[in-house]
């Protein structure tokens, strides 16, 4: 960017014009000037490699005075401070508005703009018609839209309304490449054919058995080694109590921490809330009216002079949604833990391999001889 040979052309075109005017009338207005030190602020920033700074005085200065020379300027510093999107559109308006321009500015701003396109990718949406639909918060318009748009790389969310009906699709931008985004998939999913159930004839009936012989009295089946199920023994404990105890333990913890987590979610949503709420009252009350964000007010993506004020407020704003976000995740994924270690407390307790109830019942017998006194103790050990 030559940043010297554009500011030198903006300064003569600030400058008063000599044709027969007295020196005296030769007066700057006071928009004007303020636009000029706005614009030689941000060249002496953007020569320093503050591209982020620079960008911000070029936007005060265009705001205050609209000349291609700061539009050119203005989409340099967004190129280099890693806003693309926004680049590539003011570079679009800058070769679109500018009748004048030589053959050099002209090949500067598309060499600009090609650089900004190859960091974006594109998102080909699709859906039902008249689907308005908006691409984080930029608003994209109303299906059927033939052009795939472009978008900064990184997750990205696309929101469609249609009679009421909101529905959103996530995609993942790549540069250089392109991704689909369709509306209205999971209405238009067809149902799966029933199927059909086949009567099968029943068995015949094989002819009553004798039944067998009634075992000895006092005999103990033989432990075939299988061990069998019941109500009654799904509720005896099992040999190894220690799983059980475990599982218990990290369900309990699970299902506590989720709880915090709750708690905790619900005080940032309050402070997230309070925030938003002061940001948009104190925005409406300074005249901050160039669209929607988050918190209701269009501040905290404001290009505005004195949008700065508000960056710490709006830094606040988003530190609390983040904080949302992640005691969220943490809840739920406290609460699932603690599900799965109760489920295996439980799951263990009632199909594990039970206690030998000989070995965990000793007979203990009392004895006294009238010279000796005792217990006897038989069983398994």
């Amino acid at each position: 960017m030559r940043t010297r040979v554009i500011a030198q052309i903006l300064l003569l075109t600030f400058a008063p014009i000599a044709m027969n005017v007295p020196a005296f009338a030769q007066v700057d207005d006071e928009v004007t000037k303020e636009a000029r030190d706005r614009f030689k602020e941000g060249v002496a920033l953007y020569d320093k490699g503050q591209f982020e700074s620079a960008r911000l005085k070029f936007t005060q200065a265009y705001a205050l005075k609209k000349h291609p020379a700061v539009l050119l300027n203005l989409a340099q510093s967004n190129l280099k401070s890693s806003h693309p999107l926004e680049a590539s559109r003011l570079f679009q308006q800058y070769l679109r508005e500018g009748t004048t321009l030589t053959p050099e500015q002209k090949a500067e701003a598309e060499k600009g703009l090609a650089d900004a396109k190859a960091k974006l990718g594109k998102v080909e949406v699709s859906g039902p018609a008249g689907t308005e639909v908006f691409l984080e918060s930029d608003r994209l318009g109303v299906l059927p839209i033939n052009e795939a748009v472009d978008a900064e790389v990184g997750a990205r969310t696309l929101k469609g309304t249609k009679d009421g009906n909101t529905e959103t699709v996530k995609v993942t931008v790549a540069a250089g490449a392109k991704v689909q985004a369709k509306f209205g998939e999971k209405s238009a999913t067809p149902l799966p054919p029933p199927v059909a159930v086949v009567p099968i004839a029943p068995a015949p009936t094989a002819p009553a058995a004798a039944p067998p012989a009634a075992p000895p009295a006092n005999t103990t089946p033989a432990d075939t080694g299988t061990q069998t199920f019941s109500a009654k023994n799904l509720l005896k404990p099992p040999k190894n109590m220690l799983p059980v105890y475990i599982g218990g333990g990290v369900g309990a913890t699970g299902l506590l921490l989720s709880v915090v987590f709750l708690i905790a979610k619900g005080s940032a949503e309050d402070s997230q809330k309070t925030v938003g709420d002061d940001i948009r009252t104190k925005a409406d009350q300074r005249g901050f009216k160039n669209g929607k964000d988050s918190t209701g007010a269009g501040v905290c993506v404001s290009t505005q002079p004195g949008a700065e004020a508000f960056k710490a407020a709006c830094a606040t704003y988003q530190d609390n949604v983040d904080k949302v976000n992640t005691d969220a995740t943490l809840g739920n994924v406290s609460l699932v833990v603690g599900i799965l270690g109760l489920a295996t407390a439980a799951g263990w307790y009632m199909f594990a391999p039970k206690k030998d109830p000989a070995a965990a019942r000793p007979l203990i017998t009392p004895y006294y001889t009238g010279t000796e006194q005792g217990v006897n103790v038989v069983g398994r050990f």
